[in-house]
């Protein structure tokens, strides 16, 4: 079981090497997404043993470098655990990306058809 220096540990890696960001969907609106990207895979490795979540892909072969992600529900998992760690720097980056969202669900919204919700009046 990951200690809080792990959690610590790994915020302070994120801060450094992740990427919390918007991804659009297919026919939805998306989600958020973390990767963290690293040429060593050993280090993202411990990553997924410590977040006990997500998988390592790779190598590329643009800089031969590896990718941990993790899906948008093991994100809402792991998000309290580094939280209190995690600089400013990256909570500003993951509440613009929440934002982002947000921002796509009430334009699907507007672009619904009204005869969807009962409204027609043919």
């Amino acid at each position: 079981m990951p200690s809080e220096t792990d959690y610590a540990w790994l915020a302070g890696f994120i801060d450094g090497e992740g990427c919390f960001r918007w991804a659009k969907g297919g026919r939805g609106v998306g989600s958020i997404r973390l990767t963290v990207g690293q040429k060593h895979r050993e280090v993202l490795d411990k990553i997924a043993r410590i977040a006990e979540c997500g998988h390592v892909n790779g190598p590329y072969i643009s800089g031969n470098k590896y990718m941990w992600s993790i899906s948008a529900a093991q994100l809402r998992n792991l998000m309290p655990k580094i939280w209190p760690y995690l600089g400013i720097v990256k909570k500003r980056q993951y509440n613009n990306a929440t934002l982002d969202l947000r921002v796509a669900r009430d334009r699907r919204l507007e672009r619904w058809p009204r005869w969807s919700a009962g409204t027609s009046s043919g």
